[in-house]
């Protein structure tokens, strides 16, 4: 598969595409400490940059981050050496992975609306499973069916303005009949040469959670709660926020 994150990578952390997601990671990874969560060993499946991986490395876990994009992967091992932390990175997709076993926390974050199939979302919950401990968590997020349609939605929106050197724009087109959002990104940079365009696609698609909590039962994982950013029960019926957040337990293995 070629990387659909060229273009987007090296100005990733600079228009904040990662902002939401690595806030969210680490107030949720607070929680489940204060819940009684114990352990050393991190798995960051679809790490991305790598700011959420490299924080942990600097808060003396040990980190393992797996990404398929090679582009994602530069800016991630960039940021590690300028931090001075070490993390294990592999490039790999995050369907077949093999990041060793033993982990004490997969964290999936920002990843799974990026799957293609709920085929394809089954295989990386058995990645998750394969590289966990037996009783140690996973934890997950995913923007549902009606957060991709309210707030992806069908529209123009400007994400980052600097007409000195960086404007992106995201057009995104929802369709009801796959429950997929594309999402066209339209890049303009200048250099020393003056502004250049880059156009990058991304389909995210979304899953009925209720289709998502069973999968989770068949790929060996009990399913501790599911929230909202709020870090409130999710209701279905009364979904405000548009992404729920999954906490499994590995009860068996697969």
């Amino acid at each position: 598969m070629a990387d659909t994150y060229t273009a987007l990578a090296p100005v990733y952390k600079t228009v904040g595409l990662g902002d939401a997601s690595e806030t969210l990671s680490l107030r949720l990874f607070e929680k489940v400490q204060m819940d009684g969560w114990l352990g050393r060993r991190i798995l960051d499946l679809g790490c991305g940059i790598g700011e959420t991986a490299c924080w942990f490395s600097t808060n003396g876990f040990r980190v393992t981050g797996v990404d398929q994009s090679e582009a994602m992967l530069a800016q991630a091992r960039a940021a590690a050496d300028a931090q001075g932390v070490a993390v294990n990175w592999i490039q790999a997709d995050i369907k077949q992975a093999d990041a060793g076993t033993d982990f004490d926390l997969v964290l999936i974050m920002n990843t799974l609306n990026e799957t293609r199939s709920i085929r394809d979302l089954e295989l990386v919950l058995q990645t998750a499973n394969r590289a966990l401990s037996m009783e140690k968590m996973l934890l997950f997020d995913l923007v549902t069916i009606q957060g991709l349609a309210e707030q992806w939605g069908n529209g123009d929106q400007v994400i980052y303005d600097d007409p000195e050197r960086v404007i992106l724009i995201a057009r995104n087109r929802f369709s009801y009949e796959t429950s997929a959002s594309t999402r066209a990104y339209i890049l303009y940079q200048h250099g020393e040469h003056g502004w250049h365009r880059e156009d990058e696609t991304h389909v995210v698609r979304g899953y009925a959670l209720q289709a998502v909590g069973a999968l989770l039962q068949r790929t060996g994982f009990r399913v501790a709660t599911v929230m909202n950013p709020l870090f409130e029960t999710f209701d279905p019926y009364a979904d405000q926020t548009g992404r729920a957040i999954f906490v499994a337990v590995k009860e068996r293995g697969v």
